[in-house]
């Protein structure tokens, strides 16, 4: 079964106006993610379909060098929305995505050449340090791989490169609209799933999910995106964070056909 991508129409929450960025001092969290994902180790398990709002509608999100990485913010409606999947709350709506090169998560060993990560809170909650505390943070995550076929939303991405790439912190926004269905896979059942966190600090709880699927885009693509600097000028060669190797590790869950995972090779 390939991906649900439901086209009602977005309507606008009072509760959900906004998002309130500030967060107080945090007691130093440890991080619980990337990790390296194993086939074999993981628990099957059979969740709902995803369905997917807003993920085939022309949006124009704030496109945004944070000296880290090339970020999509979503700040204010109509906002992408997630149902299903298993997820601990039954909406989440999208309000970032960012890239990391190489992949932070590996799959039985194997390094992608790129991840990408829409990071979601549950609607309900009015904040996101209300989401915090009730756990209800989420995050999709797909690799990338190398072909001849250009992703077409990067390539919408790329009319902002320019005015991104030395200037951090300074926003822009596209003269074309982003469809973010084209930065996940088609086919979105097969999937790890585990709590875990976010991979840079201050690393709140945040339940993840990395698709077995890989999405296609050009090696051309790939140096575009990558060529930003940070804050201080300097070149941003990688951005991922190194995997987290824990004593007690977390339960992984992997939902679909594990023959799915079967022979994967670096792009």
């Amino acid at each position: 079964m390939n991906t649900i991508f439901a086209e009602e129409r977005l309507t606008r929450r009072s509760t959900l106006h906004g998002l309130r960025e500030a967060f107080s001092v945090e007691k130093q969290r440890e991080p619980l993610s990337p990790i390296d994902l194993h086939t074999l180790k993981a628990k099957v398990t059979h969740n709902e379909p995803f369905q997917f709002i807003g993920f085939n509608k022309e949006l124009f999100p704030e496109i945004l060098n944070d000296g880290y990485s090339v970020n999509m913010n979503y700040k204010s409606e109509p906002r992408p929305r997630v149902f299903g999947g298993g997820l601990k709350y039954p909406e989440y709506m999208v309000y970032n995505i960012h890239f990391h090169w190489d992949s932070e998560h590996t799959v039985n060993g194997v390094r992608f050449a790129l991840e990408c990560h829409l990071k979601m809170m549950g609607t309900q909650f009015r904040s996101r340090r209300e989401a915090v505390d009730k756990k209800g943070l989420a995050s999709l995550s797909s690799l990338w791989k190398y072909s001849k076929e250009e992703n077409t939303s990067l390539k919408t991405l790329f009319a902002c490169h320019d005015a991104i790439a030395k200037h951090p912190k300074i926003p822009a926004w596209p003269t074309r609209p982003i469809v973010i269905s084209q930065l996940i896979p088609e086919n979105t059942n097969n999937y790890f799933r585990y709590d875990g966190s976010a991979s840079a600090p201050p690393y709140f709880e945040t339940t993840n999910t990395v698709f077995i699927e890989r999405v296609h885009f050009t090696r051309k693509q790939m140096s575009i995106l990558t060529d930003i600097c940070n804050e201080v000028g300097d070149p941003i060669v990688y951005n991922s964070a190194e995997i987290v190797r824990s004593i007690t590790p977390p339960i992984v869950y992997f939902n679909g056909d594990k023959n799915s995972c079967r022979c994967l090779k670096l792009p």
